[in-house]
């Protein structure tokens, strides 16, 4: 609710969604880098 007091036009929630979408708006090629590492590593691959 703290977005809600403070005004905010967005409002990401939980924390570590917080992070993703952040670091999505400052480098958008390596935040996609990152999530096709991370689903590699989920599917089993390298």
């Amino acid at each position: 609710m703290r977005g809600v007091d403070r005004n905010q036009a967005l409002i990401v929630a939980p924390r570590h969604g917080r992070a993703a979408w952040r670091g999505m708006r400052l480098s958008p090629s390596g935040a996609v880098r990152v999530a096709s590492l991370a689903v590699g590593r989920i599917a089993g691959g390298k």
